[in-house]
């Protein structure tokens, strides 16, 4: 219901400038404090918390969704922004492996920013790259009514999204 409430009233640049609200403070000046400390924010413990970077997922969401209309390099630049998130996230990672004792375990995305920066770009493009390839499928469709390869993908994939979802924390937790 907020949601829908928050929808209803606010226009295209606010939907845009809310999204990048979120994603700046719940996500990238928490990251960027950690390294800059003269830039950090104030240590708040609720940050973690409060789900900013999650409502910001959503109205991403309906922006691709809704607003997004794809060309024909979109899926290209969609892999590419895929690909640069996953080398940052392991650049990141590498760097705070150096940083802890052995033995002791490597929260720092987790702790910081719940979902990291990394995460949100990860999702967003992977929302670009599947809004791409269900159009595409959609015009591929065969006249019989049988799903197009690129469909019968993205059910695949999406139906086993929900089970990756429940086990990552303790495959997060275990590795």
């Amino acid at each position: 219901p907020l949601w829908q409430w928050l929808h209803r009233r606010m226009n295209q640049r606010q939907r845009l400038n809310l999204i990048a609200f979120c994603f700046a403070l719940n996500a990238a000046l928490p990251l960027i404090g950690h390294y800059v400390p003269r830039l950090s924010l104030l240590e708040n413990p609720l940050l973690p918390y409060v789900p900013l970077g999650y409502l910001g997922l959503l109205f991403a969401g309906d922006q691709v969704l809704n607003h997004l209309t794809i060309q024909r390099h979109t899926g290209l630049y969609a892999v590419i922004a895929f690909v640069a998130a996953l080398i940052f996230a392991w650049l990141l990672t590498w760097l705070e492996f150096y940083r802890i004792e052995p033995g002791q375990k490597y929260w720092f995305m987790d702790h910081r920013m719940v979902p990291a920066l990394p995460v949100i770009v990860e999702a967003i493009s992977l929302m670009v790259l599947g809004k791409c390839i269900g159009e595409r499928g959609q015009a591929d469709d065969q006249p019989s009514g049988k799903p197009s390869l690129g469909n019968r993908i993205i059910a695949e994939l999406g139906g086993c999204a929900f089970g990756i979802y429940l086990a990552q924390d303790l495959i997060i937790a275990e590795t």
